[in-house]
């Protein structure tokens, strides 16, 4: 999940065209989105309505967000944890997976939630101009991903506790056939 922040995370889209474009730690950073059409220019390079201004500037800079830097420090601290030989390794490892991938999706209402906001206060144009943020597959990947990595951590605990539950029978078995009580011809 981890490398999937590499990768774009979020595409700004106006009508369905891609207009920018920002990776999982641009995002958590605060970088800059990256143009992918120029506002300025329609998509066959002519020129739209000089007068009007974009609501998204190419060189607005975003300031990093709380939920991207938590999940990404919290896929580091599983990957961490996951090399460690402590005792409660998978319930960990269960617990940052579901609590990374809860803030991927408070990433997505976010982003979602400012890009509606500004458009919506921004839209002089009173035209059927649709901006709206939408997420591609690595951001979708890495939310899937912490939920693996949470499913996995639960399946390896609930193994370790049968596990742990067979090896303390089997002993209370060798326990009891040791203590056999003594018979009448070995007291005589």
């Amino acid at each position: 999940a981890i490398l999937l922040f590499l990768l774009p995370f979020a595409e700004v889209k106006c009508n369905g065209s891609t207009l920018m474009s920002n990776t999982g730690i641009g995002i958590a950073t605060g970088g800059k989105w990256r143009t992918v059409v120029d506002a300025g220019k329609g998509l066959f390079g002519g020129d739209t309505n000089k007068t009007s201004s974009s609501s998204i500037s190419q060189d607005e800079k975003q300031p990093p967000n709380k939920y991207a830097i938590a999940a990404l420090v919290l896929g580091i601290i599983g990957l961490a944890v996951t090399f460690l030989k402590i005792k409660a390794k998978n319930p960990v490892v269960m617990a940052i997976g579901i609590i990374a991938a809860v803030a991927l999706i408070a990433l997505m209402i976010q982003l979602k939630s400012d890009v509606s906001t500004k458009t919506g206060k921004d839209n002089e144009l009173g035209m059927d101009v649709k901006i709206k943020v939408s997420f591609t597959v690595w951001y979708f990947l890495s939310v899937l991903s912490f939920l693996a990595a949470a499913f996995f951590g639960y399946k390896h605990h609930k193994q370790e506790e049968e596990n742990a539950v067979k090896e303390y029978l089997l002993k209370q078995e060798v326990a009891k056939e040791k203590n056999i009580p003594p018979t009448s011809s070995e007291g005589g």
